[in-house]
């Protein structure tokens, strides 16, 4: 179905076309809040800080697809307003595919940059695997960006995930 969003009441037009993206704000706005929740309650304070220290790169990334779109709405809506079917098509086309090549590149930049910083815990992680066994858990200590872990039987330390206390078992 095709809405032309040139005729009719402009403040009833922006409602309708307005009300899908405050939902959806809201609902990232929701994510946010139970993400925060969950990690600040059952992970610890130091994964509550790295959760909050990307805050800013969500908006970042948000606000370049922001604007990215609000660029194309322009081109797209000038060959809709010329009635340039074919125009149009190429405007669309060449939006999908700048957002297919962003996204193809913010990937790789992310996936490279969490390698770089990674590699150790990932050797680490390797090594706790190698060397755990079933009636095990383990400490994983996260401390100047280095991840130790170290398996400790679960006979030793229980935690409990209500008060987040350790008690001793003897």
């Amino acid at each position: 179905m095709t809405n032309d969003m040139t005729k009719g009441n402009p403040l009833k037009i922006f409602i309708f076309f307005s009300i899908p993206l405050l939902i959806g704000n809201v609902f990232q706005q929701f994510y946010s809040m139970v993400d925060t929740i969950i990690v600040g309650r059952f992970v610890g304070v130091e994964a509550l800080a790295a959760v909050g220290s990307t805050g800013s790169m969500v908006f970042l990334v948000n606000g370049f697809a922001t604007g990215l779109t609000s660029g194309f709405a322009v081109l797209v809506s000038q060959k809709f307003g010329a009635k340039d079917e074919k125009g149009l098509r190429k405007a669309t086309a060449s939006a999908i595919t700048l957002t297919v090549i962003s996204v193809i590149i913010a990937t790789l930049v992310s996936l490279l940059g969490a390698i770089s910083t990674n590699t150790n815990s990932l050797s680490n992680l390797k090594e706790m695997i190698k060397n755990t066994n079933n009636n095990s858990s383990l400490i994983v200590n996260t401390t100047n960006n280095n991840t130790n872990v170290t398996p400790k039987a679960n006979t030793q330390n229980k935690q409990s995930i209500t008060t987040g206390k350790t008690s001793q078992n003897e």
